[in-house]
């Protein structure tokens, strides 16, 4: 299978596009780990972190840990983009979705990817919400995620005043996440 690296989007075979991170149909390559970006909102604030290795995402502010490895993948057949675990643990493959995949729980919690042989999670699906010449709500470099299921987007529990280990939820304000190297 061929595994192409991406800065900027880009559309590659299966009706896949990377948007940071390796395109390609995500579980079957995902389980490696170690290959993604880290998500941090505040500049290097708080980073998406599958806490002690997941399932849970919590807020971690030291970016460029193990933990902290993750990559978007759009589907470009249906304009969604999921949130992928390619980070050296357990729950590598899996992606951000509603808290044990319960579409009542808007916490947030490592679930089945779209496309995974268990199918896609409640609140797998997210829309990316990039900058453009007439949009800027986000900064250049930056993306924030709306999630399909809830109509809010992905965002710390405590805003700017979570601490380490607080909870990520889909029900939150709009948060620009900043995409950086992995460890």
């Amino acid at each position: 299978m061929a595994v192409a690296f991406v800065a900027v989007i880009g559309i590659f075979g299966a009706g896949y596009v990377a948007i940071h991170g390796h395109s390609g149909k995500g579980v079957s390559h995902a389980a490696s780990g170690g290959y993604g970006h880290t998500f941090c909102f505040g500049g290097s604030f708080g980073c998406l972190n599958a806490w002690n290795g997941g399932p849970w995402v919590n807020v971690y502010g030291n970016a460029h840990v193990g933990n902290d490895d993750f990559y978007s993948v759009s589907l470009a057949n249906n304009a969604s983009t999921y949130i992928m675990d390619s980070g050296d643990n357990a729950q590598s493959g899996n992606c951000i979705g509603d808290a044990y995949n319960n579409p009542s729980n808007p916490l947030v919690s490592l679930d089945s990817c779209p496309g995974s042989s268990k199918g896609a999670g409640w609140g797998t699906y997210f829309q990316v919400d990039a900058p453009t010449p007439t949009k800027h709500d986000c900064p250049t470099g930056s993306v924030a995620f709306k999630n399909k299921h809830s109509g809010q987007f992905l965002a710390p529990v405590n805003g700017y005043q979570s601490a380490n280990g607080s909870h990520f939820r889909l029900n939150g304000n709009h948060y620009c996440f900043t995409i950086g190297p992995a460890v």
